[in-house]
């Protein structure tokens, strides 16, 4: 163990310097800067110069400010050995735990939250610091983690453990007992609100109607000591009016629940609530209520309102992150549906179950790093046998659990799609009966017609027959497209097509090192399959033609969408095409390949592909021009029409 420094600087004044560096500096830092704090931090203190107190004290500034660095644990082990090595510094043990607890939660990983939190709860009982009657820390957060995945009866199992010490508080309150010191009392509430919270979701007035009393009652005996509880006391008139809403949501009181809101809302946003109580994290709870109630009831622009407030408060704060924008998510899927906006309503609700799929995964790979994390901490093989027990009841649970979030989810997946499919029935008929006549009809039609001048240019061969022969494969070419696109469900964008393109353009630096530049402005525009198909070519013979003859180092491509017009912009900044390509004539020397003589075999096969690129152009009716830069590069533009933006 590393001896007190020995050098001749005063150390208050070595401790000052450096937290001033670590609080001014490590916001700023990435991943790479933090750990290289806690580097120096150690090699100071492995040189003596710093003492044990010294370092753990400056260990536990940089800690408080990197909970969201995945690499904590591994930069704590120094401070974990040297914590429990001697009982001097217990104090740090409950240090090392808090700080594992808010990394586990930040990082959604909630069974490790719930297990530090034990922990931390653990060495302050054995420490003696939690006095008879103390509620802590530990008594809420399991309750709220549980609360949260609407683990009710697991709310109600925590709730009736701590209930003795909830009852006894007004007792302590009015003797001024230790047990009722502030943040205990706080603490009292804030179970209240938790456990009222699932009394409400369940409907059982009983228990509710309990915990309305009990509030009223530690209420009372707190405004009789005002000083003492300053920090809290507009805090805890605030549960009381929660404990009131919930009531009046059950009774359905409409008029009293809109009054309890309007105090809640009005009290949360008071100075004297107090930041240490976290208001904008209650405010986001409140708007999540008040969604929920006013949706229920069918009052969707209420509903709208709140919800609203829900994405402001994820915007600005991203504490719970996750958890509130998987209820953004799914509330807007239900309101967008309820507005008849269908396609929103699928996006939101894919968009929240795929973020409840990477929570179940991450919840799954936490365990694996409960068992780790006990095993570090005890290093007994009973402590080890403990937490295996416990990672075979947490996972069992949590696959339980996302099992039936799953079947739920999917369930309202089914419910929506049944409804809108019932909604789009008639138009579904429609869409196939055009799609039959245009194939059965139209097409025979049209390939008897192409027999007959086939048949025709055998014993009487013209310009004029092959031109009409290309001009039915054309029309032969739209009824395909079009029979296809009456039959198709899922519509192609211009969104879905920018991104088909990043996608090529990423596997092509994978494999060949060349980077890319993309600008996109995709929109919702439909794309015809006969579009969506030829574009896609063309930008794949375009990136073809920059791999194999260019040797370019970056491609270019930008698109977006102009009063109704597709425009494609692509450029490389390879040699460009050689000396003899009319650039005015816009690929005119392509089109009879014999003239050109440039002496370059490879750029005539890319001619053949540039001149298939006019021809898909000029099939969609659009433009296309190339501008030739030659050593450095050339730049191609393509425009074609499009439709105008349809919401599906």
């Amino acid at each position: 163990m590393a001896a007190k420094a020995s050098t001749g600087i005063a150390l208050p004044l070595l401790l000052f310097v450096l937290l001033s560096i670590c609080n001014a500096t490590l916001h700023a830092q990435d991943n790479t800067g933090t750990s290289k704090k806690f580097a120096e931090l150690l090699t100071m203190y492995r040189q003596q110069q710093i003492d044990d107190t010294s370092y753990l004290k400056l260990a536990d500034s940089l800690a408080d400010l990197s909970y969201n660095e995945d690499s904590l644990e591994q930069w704590l082990l120094p401070y974990q050995q040297l914590a429990f090595s001697d009982n001097k510094y217990a104090l740090y043990r409950i240090n090392y735990y808090r700080h594992l607890r808010k990394l586990s939660d930040n990082k959604n990983r909630y069974g490790s939250a719930i297990y530090y939190s034990e922990k931390r709860n653990e060495e302050r009982i054995r420490q003696n610091l939690v006095v008879d009657g103390e509620i802590t820390n530990g008594d809420l957060y399991a309750m709220a983690v549980h609360v949260t995945n609407k683990d009710y009866a697991k709310v109600f199992a925590s709730y009736n453990q701590v209930k003795p010490l909830i009852l006894g508080m007004t007792a302590h309150i009015a003797a001024e007992d230790k047990a009722a010191h502030p943040e205990s009392v706080s603490l009292a509430f804030a179970i209240l609100d938790v456990a009222a919270t699932a009394a409400w979701k369940t409907g059982n007035t009983a228990l509710l109607d309990e915990m309305i009393v009990e509030a009223r009652r530690m209420l009372s005996e707190i405004n009789l000591q005002p000083v003492k509880y300053s920090e809290f006391i507009v805090y805890c008139r605030y549960i009381s009016h929660c404990l009131d809403f919930y009531k009046a949501i059950l009774t359905n009181d409409h008029k009293e629940v809109e009054n309890a809101l309007a105090i809640c809302l009005s009290e949360v946003k008071l100075d004297a609530f107090g930041e240490i109580n976290s208001p904008t994290e209650y405010a986001c709870d409140k708007y999540m209520e008040a969604f929920d109630y006013y949706y229920d009831r069918r009052q969707l622009d209420s509903a709208q309102k709140y919800l609203n407030l829900v994405r402001s408060v994820v915007e600005i704060d991203k504490e719970f992150e996750n958890e509130r924008m998987s209820f953004w998510l799914e509330a807007d899927s239900r309101l967008q549906a309820s507005f008849g906006k269908y396609e929103a309503a699928y996006r939101s609700i894919r968009r929240a179950f795929d973020m409840m799929n990477k929570a179940y995964n991450t919840v799954n790979t936490d365990k694996d790093n409960n068992l780790y994390a006990m095993a570090k901490a005890e290093n007994t093989h009973k402590e080890l046998l403990l937490a295996v027990e416990e990672k075979n009841k947490a996972e069992k649970s949590n696959l339980i659990l996302f099992t039936i979030l799953g079947v739920l989810i999917s369930g309202g997946i089914v419910a929506f799609l049944v409804y809108q499919s019932k909604q789009r029935q008639r138009l579904n008929s429609l869409q196939l009966s055009l799609a039959r006549n245009f194939h059965d009809e139209l097409g025979p039609m049209v390939l008897y017609a192409n027999l007959l001048l086939k048949k025709e240019s055998e014993s009487n061969s013209s310009q004029r027959i092959s031109e009409a022969r290309a001009q039915i494969k054309q029309i032969m070419e739209s009824i395909r497209s079009i029979s296809k696109d009456l039959k198709t469900v899922q519509f192609k964008t211009i969104s879905q097509f920018c991104d088909d393109i990043a996608a090529l353009l990423q596997k092509i630096k994978s494999s060949t090192g060349i980077d890319h530049k993309t600008e996109f402005a995709g929109t919702a525009q439909i794309l015809t399959d006969l579009q969506y198909n030829n574009l896609k070519k063309i930008l794949s013979e375009l990136i073809t033609n920059s791999i194999k003859h260019s040797e370019c180092e970056l491609i270019t491509v930008k698109i977006s969408v102009t009063e109704n017009k597709l425009k494609i912009t692509y450029a490389d900044d390879g040699g460009g095409l050689p000396p003899g390509f009319d650039v005015n004539q816009t690929l005119t020397s392509f089109e009879e390949e014999d003239t050109m003589d440039v002496g370059q075999d490879a750029y005539t096969s890319a001619g053949i592909g540039l001149q298939n690129i006019k021809e898909r152009t000029e099939l969609l009716k659009g433009v296309f021009v190339i501008n030739n830069f030659y050593p450095d590069g050339y730049w191609v533009e393509l425009m074609v029409p499009v439709s105008k933006e349809v919401n599906v």
